[in-house]
């Protein structure tokens, strides 16, 4: 009895192994294929051989790709939707800055936050109710011409009818001013929702 309970802990174990590895094996070629394809997108507008690109930060959300592209030394932030064309621009943090321009940049920045939550606040269209709403924290990720890429829960409210009204101001005030930082804004801007009974 014991004897049969071992091999049939020892087969379940297997199994997990196998799957996790098949796992994996699937991931590892989903990777691949991305990146293969998105150096091929980015070869012809950012003019480097594909094989010469280095593919990092690729995301992808509702059919949105976004993705930085290595080549030469130069980094781009690369957008593409099908079947738009791909959109690359130069990321502007390769040039070097002076501490005043940093704080410059920063400042700017956080004015440029600013205005996009009062847009999405102005947009928003409240629940009925608003009982044990807090501040909530929301990525925004937009491009170089402020068209909104993605959003992404950092701290939700916790009530769905609220959460749902806050992505829904986003989506309705898009799309927001050209941020200044492409490469900060490209990454994800985090917007404080704030509480409002």
């Amino acid at each position: 009895m014991y004897h049969h309970k071992q091999l049939n802990n020892n087969c379940k174990q297997m199994n997990k192994i196998i799957f996790l590895l098949f796992t994996l094996a699937f991931c590892s070629n989903a990777i691949a294929s991305s990146t293969k394809i998105s150096q091929n997108l980015a070869s012809g507008a950012i003019g480097c051989p594909p094989k010469t690109i280095l593919i990092t930060e690729y995301a992808s959300s509702r059919g949105v790709h976004t993705f930085g592209a290595l080549c030469e030394g130069q980094k781009y932030y690369c957008t593409y939707m099908y079947p738009n064309p791909i959109n690359c621009k130069t990321a502007s943090d390769q040039m070097p800055e002076t501490e005043q321009t940093k704080a410059e940049r920063a400042k700017q920045m956080d004015i440029w936050k600013t205005n996009l939550l009062n847009k999405a606040i102005q947009h928003w269209k409240r629940p009925e109710s608003l009982n044990g709403m807090t501040d909530s924290q929301i990525q925004v990720q937009v491009d170089d011409k402020g068209k909104l890429l993605n959003l992404r829960w950092i701290k939700p409210t916790g009530i769905r009818a609220i959460d749902r009204s806050i992505v829904n101001a986003f989506k309705d005030a898009a799309p927001f001013a050209p941020p200044l930082d492409i490469s900060s804004a490209f990454k994800g801007i985090v917007v404080t929702f704030p509480s409002i009974q």
